[in-house]
């Protein structure tokens, strides 16, 4: 399996430095028609994020220096937050993995994509600490499996598909949903048994010795740690 990445953007509108409610989003409906031409140096665009990951990129790559309007950033833990951002119109960009995209478009949440991106399964994991005894996903039954960040997202897409390989069901397993900041702390201290989570949580603790199991026909997989 190959995760998809989309990059979605708000109710496309405008935002200015001067005094009116809201981001970019929604503001071309405040316009009169003689007023359609925007200065862009007053534009200020909110680009959501999640964990830092895509302003890395950004900066790295330096696509946006040169902009004619202005940048700001707003992170955070995952896509449920994120789209409730959207939703509320304190951003005007969201990027998140496919599942989460397409449970908020079915919340109507005003979206539209403008990009995708793809990166490799390993990215999304269904994680134990290194010492436990869990061996494959078919000794799931009866676990409980904390599931970040939220319902509907890639990660409880990933368990479930796991599950149903390994013949069992959601009803099989019992899940919470909990932000990824907040099940690292807890992974890596010993109070989660097991976690579905994705990068760069999923990297972290893999870097700290722990194990992973795979997804459709991947096997258990211990840490070169």
């Amino acid at each position: 399996m190959t995760a998809l990445a989309v990059f979605v953007l708000a109710a496309c509108g405008v935002k200015t430095d001067a005094p009116v409610n809201g981001t970019a989003s929604g503001q071309a409906e405040n316009a009169k028609p003689e007023e359609k031409k925007i200065d862009l140096s007053q534009v200020t665009l909110v680009l959501g994020d999640q964990d830092g990951e895509y302003r890395a990129r950004v900066e790295a790559a330096k696509v946006l220096e040169g902009t004619p309007y202005k940048i700001k950033w707003a992170n955070f833990q995952g896509a449920a937050p994120l789209f409730e951002a959207v939703r509320s119109g304190e951003v005007d960009t969201a990027p998140a993995g496919d599942t989460p995209v397409l449970s908020a478009a079915g919340s109507d949440v005003p979206i539209k994509i403008v990009a995708t991106t793809t990166s490799p399964s390993k990215s999304i994991t269904i994680l134990v600490p290194k010492d436990s005894p869990i061996k494959s996903i078919a000794e799931l039954k009866g676990k409980t499996v904390v599931v970040s960040s939220a319902k509907g997202s890639v990660a409880q897409y990933l368990l479930i598909g796991a599950l149903k390989e390994a013949g069992l069901t959601v009803d099989d397993v019992k899940i919470s949903f909990v932000l990824p900041t907040d099940a690292l702390a807890a992974f890596t201290s010993g109070k989660i048994e097991v976690w579905a989570t994705f990068d760069p949580y999923n990297a972290i603790a893999k870097g700290k010795g722990h194990v992973y199991l795979g997804m459709a026909r991947i096997s258990i997989r211990a840490s070169d740690s």
